[in-house]
Formats: C-alpha cells, sequence, structure tokens
C-alpha cells in the first residue's frame, strides 16, 4: 500500500540543501483524483477508503487502525473529502516520522517537535466492501519515481537540515524520491494517480 511504500523503501541521505524555500504542502482536505488509465475500472469498484494504519494480513485480508472516509469511484476517478481531525492514537511524533518510518539522516530540524503526523492509504472497494487494490499518486518517471503521501499534520510544523518540508496543520502532501534524495512540500510537476491490484 501507498504508506508501506514509504515505510520499506525511504532510504538514508543528508545532501539537500538548507536554503532551498519552504512551500507548505497544505491542501483543504478534498481529493479529487483522475486516476491512469481510469476508465477500464469502472466495472470493477465503486468505493474509495481512506484508512490510517492499513495492512495485508498473511491470510490475504485487511487490517487497518480506521476507516476515516469514503469516496465514490465513477468516470475513471474518485473525490473523496477527509475528515477535519484524526485522533490522537492514530499520530507519530513528528521526529519519530522522519528519523524511524522515513530513516532521513542528517541533520533534521523541527520548528515544531511535538508535533503528530499520520499518513493514510487509499483503498479500492465494491458495493459489497470487498477490496480490489489500493491507489497511490507519482509522477511517470518510473526510473526516478517521485511519490506524493497524503499526510495530516496536528500542528504547523517545518522540517529542514536534508528535507524541505512545511506542513500546516490539517492535511498535507509529502513528496519523496529516493533516487532524487527529494522529501519536499513543494509540489513537483507531472504527480498523477494510480491504481495498483497487488497489496
Amino acid at each position: 500500500m501507498a504508506m508501506a511504500i514509504m515505510g520499506t523503501t525511504l532510504l538514508l541521505w543528508s545532501c539537500q540543501k538548507d536554503n532551498a524555500p519552504l512551500v507548505s504542502g497544505a491542501f483543504n482536505g478534498t481529493i479529487t483524483a483522475s486516476v491512469a488509465d481510469g476508465a477500464r475500472f469502472n466495472s470493477s469498484f465503486t468505493k474509495v477508503w481512506a484508512l490510517v494504519g492499513a495492512e495485508e494480513t498473511s491470510s490475504g485480508g485487511l487490517e487497518a487502525d480506521e476507516l476515516i472516509a469514503i469516496g465514490q469511484y465513477a468516470n475513471g476517478g474518485f473525490t473523496i473529502t477527509l475528515p477535519s481531525s484524526l485522533n490522537e492514537e492514530h499520530l507519530m511524533n513528528i521526529r519519530d516520522f522522519f528519523e524511524d518510518e522515513m530513516r532521513v539522516s542528517g541533520n533534521l530540524k523541527y520548528s515544531n517537535p511535538e508535533a503528530k503526523i499520520a499518513g493514510l492509504d487509499f483503498i479500492a472497494a465494491n458495493d459489497s466492501n470487498e477490496w480490489y487494490g489500493f491507489f497511490y499518486s507519482a509522477d511517470g518517471d518510473a526510473a526516478q519515481r517521485t511519490f506524493c503521501f497524503i499526510i495530516y499534520a496536528d500542528a504547523d510544523v517545518d522540517v529542514t537540515g536534508g528535507p524541505t518540508v512545511s506542513f500546516k496543520r490539517g492535511w498535507n502532501r509529502l513528496y519523496y524520491s529516493s533516487p532524487k534524495s527529494l522529501v519536499t512540500t513543494k509540489e513537483p510537476n507531472g504527480i498523477t494517480w494510480y491504481f495498483e491490484d497487488d497489496l
């Protein structure tokens, strides 16, 4: 799943420059997505679930801490509106997220080290609540792909010393590319939503 990609493939680096301007990744919590080649999935599923802490079980099932929003899939895409806040139990300290989950090295600096955040996964399901796979957001560069993650922050916080990240309280987009040594909230070009049927 999308957040699982982050947890298993993000590697160490410390080569980014601190003088890059910070650009906020904040948005209002409504996602309107056109999915690449999305029309071919119109008859396969009808719903998009936004989940916190989603994992595939050993038996092929799906577990998650909480289903926080449901959107409708139609005409090759979906719209989903996320809640204005998340429960405290779903949040992780900002330092733990970047240094343990993302494994970012360097002299990281946090403007608000007490801030907490959480990421989401987006799952395709039908009207019988059977899940099919997941949606993720990325550019089209297969060799040096940049991924976009949807992040909730419980407070404003900037992260520098490698990343160039500016989260505002609420919903934000975070962009990551290992080959490009990139962790930023400044949107790159060419980001598109994709569907993957293998969780």
